[in-house]
């Protein structure tokens, strides 16, 4: 399914049907600062296999996707140092000691 805002749907009935699309397994497309991302729910296995399916990577090979950075303490455990080298990478500009 595909699933597009247009002016016959209301944003709140299109972000209904998109969670209803992820808690069934199904994947979304939503634009980045350059290109678009691909996304599920990660708590949903169906997801997650076809994101691996979609990418031709192996279900071994695992990947983590946050809404913000600061996200990363509910699934590691991470270093001062580690924290601030993600950061410059994720945030265009920073330098770890801004």
């Amino acid at each position: 399914m595909i699933l597009s805002i247009q002016s016959q749907i209301t944003a709140k009935a299109a972000d209904h049907e998109g969670c209803e699309l992820l808690e069934q397994g199904g994947l979304i497309a939503y634009p980045t600062d350059t290109f678009y991302g691909i996304g599920c729910d990660l708590m949903n296995k169906k997801g997650i296999q076809l994101i691996h399916k979609l990418k031709n990577r192996p279900l071994k090979q695992p990947f983590l996707s946050l809404y913000s950075l600061k996200e990363i303490s509910l699934y590691a455990q991470v270093s001062n140092y580690a924290y601030k080298t993600m950061e410059t990478i994720a945030v265009p500009g920073r330098t770890p000691s801004s």
